[in-house]
């Protein structure tokens, strides 16, 4: 069922949206949703699902060119793949997308025995980057790492998929014991992960929810999806607070599942002697102001108006006080992005550009640098014939 902590969150919610929204000749607040029985998947033994499942659920495994259907995780990045194509912001002209011999996104192999101090971050396609490997946020915070020069050598393994949600950073970390990371960094994108980890619950444990018409729902989003050629532009920024309109009732059960799923990974954590970290990335709504026309354009497309796009600040503040009284260290650098004169996120589609990654790459930095000082370096395996 669900836990006690998500009921508690759901009860919160639900009587803060009350009291903050409801005339003061309103009607009763109908009652909080019947209880349903959740899917914890970090107890489940693999396969979770099959291929074909996968490619029901994940578009990226569907189309095969990046990604692969994984037991445990649900997806991941395949192997060995290089893809380079053109992206006019970017200084160079194109971006290459890069994995190595486990499907990270490094230009190098990764050995899975591990050999230096090692730091695991799966996130969605915000961690996996629209920028070259070089470029991304995880790179670079391994760049300042070992330029401190202290002795030890540091790896930030970069895990992140197109299109995962909270599930598959779960998954991933599960995936990731056996390389013995001394900390796993999940990264939360606020503008799609709470639709996605309520999607993928939603299979799991066939919760029944708001059905609504294709005429009322899918059209809408259909025909914006259509007329703006770059679909993630509208996934990225727009699409969760048009389900979250359209379906209000999911955003409490959708805020719950995500506490509950990261919950989930900061116990794996703990039981593996892990240090646990969530990162937050925020959507360019929320932060940049450099595309207002064009995003005032595609909200007038789906009918939300600004306080729709409230949900996703919502979200984020109570998913980071969830989390922080939970006792999880949280990386939030919302309010710093806003303060900022930088642009952050790419005018194409709305991922974390080069200045974004630079950015957060500092923020993680300043956060595991005290948290790495007391790591040791791993013992040296004894050398081929030795005792």
């Amino acid at each position: 069922m669900i836990t006690v902590r998500a009921v508690a969150l759901l009860a919160l919610l639900a009587a803060a949206a009350a009291a903050q929204d409801a005339p003061a000749d309103a009607a009763p607040a109908p009652a909080a949703p019947a209880a349903w029985t959740r899917v914890d998947l970090a107890t489940r033994a693999p396969p979770l699902i099959d291929e074909e499942t996968a490619k029901k659920l994940f578009a990226g495994v569907r189309s095969g060119k990046r990604q692969k259907w994984d037991p445990l995780s649900l997806q991941c990045l395949k192997e060995n793949t290089d893809l380079t194509f053109k992206w006019e912001e970017h200084a160079g002209g194109v971006v290459t997308m890069k994995t190595n011999n486990l499907g990270l996104r490094r230009d190098t192999d990764t050995n899975p025995i591990k050999s230096c101090v090692r730091v695991f971050v799966a996130g969605d396609s915000h961690t996996d980057g629209l920028v070259n490997n070089s470029e991304s946020f995880c790179t670079l915070c391994e760049n300042r790492l070992n330029a401190q020069n202290d002795g030890k050598r540091y790896e930030v393994l970069n895990a992140g998929i197109g299109g995962a949600g909270p599930h598959v950073y779960l998954g991933m970390l599960r995936r990731a014991l056996f390389m013995q990371p001394d900390v796993f960094v999940a990264v939360l994108y606020v503008g799609n992960d709470f639709m996605d980890a309520l999607f993928v619950q939603d299979w799991f444990s066939h919760r029944q929810g708001t059905k609504l018409s294709y005429e009322q729902y899918q059209k809408p989003l259909d025909d914006a999806l259509k007329k703006w050629k770059e679909t993630s532009l509208v996934g990225n920024s727009f699409n969760q607070a048009y389900r979250y309109k359209m379906v209000p009732d999911e955003e409490p059960i959708a805020l719950a599942e995500v506490v509950a799923t990261f919950d989930s990974m900061a116990k794996i954590c703990a039981d593996n002697k892990i240090r646990f970290v969530i990162g937050v990335i925020p959507t360019k709504y929320d932060v940049d102001e450099n595309d207002g026309p064009r995003s005032a354009e595609i909200m007038a497309d789906l009918g939300l108006q600004p306080k729709d796009m409230d949900v996703n600040v919502r979200l984020r503040t109570g998913f980071d006080k969830a989390m922080r009284e939970h006792g999880a260290t949280v990386l939030d650098p919302t309010d710093e992005m806003k303060s900022s004169q930088t642009q952050f996120y790419w005018l194409r589609d709305h991922h974390l550009d080069v200045d974004g990654n630079t950015f957060y790459a500092d923020k993680l930095y300043e956060l595991l640098q005290p948290l790495l000082k007391d790591v040791p370096m791993p013992a040296a395996a004894p050398a081929k014939g030795g005792k």
